[in-house]
Formats: structure tokens, sequence, C-alpha cells
């Protein structure tokens, strides 16, 4: 997915284009000090600063994250407390632990381990093909700092405060190898249930092609695939879109 959070960054990037020099600047702030403790007993470091990029898969998600750094330093060149407090307000994982801890597990099913998937392929694409992920290498080549999306790494189990007690079930889950099977695919392939499922094709959170795999394995399933929606396209127009859903299940919409 790291091309597709790629693309989105350059979405905001040319949206706001001066937010470029100052997220750079609130980077080598982080850099230089080695994270800022926040509100909530978070750390705020060049990493979990770019993880603010997990907004960038819903509607008016660019906004949001360019108006946290309209201001973000006071007067004294301290970052604000403003700016922390809109940090920790971000950061979501820490009420939902079980996300946190099964994020990549569930897709393991009867192989594994995941073994913090998303923090190895993150070194891979930064050394092969997007080095803007690499915060430090950005600011010290003055090029924009990437954001990362919806991903879990392993450093979160050290600076996100509720999340710290669970560091070693966290490396047992990454590590567990081999795991069952999680999904009955025979069964899958035997559905009798009418069902239908909204596709958005340029969701930054679920791959297209897996998606439309396993829509594949699903007897009986109809796909209503849209670049109208980001990933929030219930939030944005849920009656239509579910309207859409119950029409395709009941046959009022024409097969195409």
């Amino acid at each position: 997915l790291f091309k597709r959070v790629q693309l989105q960054n350059e979405k905001y990037y040319e949206r706001f284009p001066q937010d470029k020099q100052v997220v750079s600047k609130v980077v080598a702030y982080l850099l230089k000090k080695g994270g800022v403790k926040t509100p909530a007993g978070n750390v705020l470091s060049a990493k979990s600063l770019q993880s603010l990029g997990i907004r960038f898969g819903g509607a008016q998600c660019l906004e949001s994250i360019h108006f946290m750094f309209e201001s973000p330093f006071e007067v004294t060149g301290d970052l604000s407390y403003k700016f922390l407090k809109d940090y920790d307000n971000v950061v979501s994982i820490d009420t939902n632990i079980i996300y946190a801890l099964l994020h990549e597990a569930i897709y393991c099913s009867d192989g594994g381990p995941s073994g913090w998937a998303a923090e190895s392929v993150r070194k891979e694409y930064e050394a092969t093909t997007c080095p803007n992920f690499d915060a430090a290498w950005a600011v010290n080549n003055g090029k924009p700092v990437y954001f990362t999306g919806e991903m879990i790494f392993p450093w979160m189990f050290d600076e996100i405060a509720q999340l710290r007690p669970l560091q070693e079930a966290a490396e047992i889950l990454a590590m567990k190898d081999p795991w069952p099977p999680l999904y009955d695919e025979e069964q899958l392939r035997r559905n009798k249930v009418k069902v239908a499922a909204a596709v958005y094709f340029e969701d930054m959170y679920v791959d297209l092609n897996l998606s439309m795999e396993t829509a594949g394995k699903v007897q009986g399933m109809r796909t209503y695939v849209t670049n109208e929606y980001l990933h929030s396209g219930i939030r944005e127009n849920g009656p239509k879109i579910l309207e859409k859903l119950m029409n395709m299940t009941r046959n009022i919409e024409t097969l195409r």
C-alpha cells in the first residue's frame, strides 16, 4: 500500500505546497530533540509525526492535517501545547488496542509470521522507490517529508503510552508461526446468502486488487466499484451507497 500512500502525499503537497517547509521544520525539531512528550504521555517523534498520514484516506483528510500545521510552534521555538494536543487527538490506536495488536495478524491465515511486515516493506520502499518516507533523508536533502498510512510499526508500542505494557505481546504475535486458517474459504465458495460490497477504487487502506480477489472467492458476491469516494464513503453518503448495495442484492440493479 505504500504506492497508494505515496500518491496521497503527492496530493497533499500539491494542495498545500506551503506545508513542505513547515512539516520539514517540525520534523527537524523532533529529530534534534529525539522526541517530545505529549499531554497524553505519548512520545511525538519524527516517525510518529509521519503516522498522521493515517488520516489521508478519508473525506477532508488532507485539510484536517493541514490545519494542524498552520501554527505548530510557540514564540519560544518549541512545539505548542495545541499542536501536541492535536497529535494526541489523532492517535486512535491507544483506545483500539486489539486493532494495534492484530492489524497484521489478520492477513496470516494458514501462514505467517507477519514479522512486522509494514516495517520491512517501508525500509525496502525507502531504499528502492521513495526515500521521502525516510524523514531524516528528506530533511537533509530539502525534500518533502512523506507521511505513512494505516500501518502498525514496532516503535508504536514504545511511543504510545497505552501500548507500552503490550510490547511483549505484540512481539509474540508478530513472530507467531504458523497461524491456523482464519477463514473458511470453502464455505465462502459455497455461500448461498445474497451479498454485495462497495470497493473504493482509490482506497488508501484496502488494496483494490486484494479486494477484488477476495470478492471473487465468495459465491454470489456483487461488487460496486467506485472512485467517487475514498474509504469514508459510508460516512460521506451512507444512504446512497447502502441503497445501491441493497438493490444489488435484490437484483434491482442490472448485472454488468
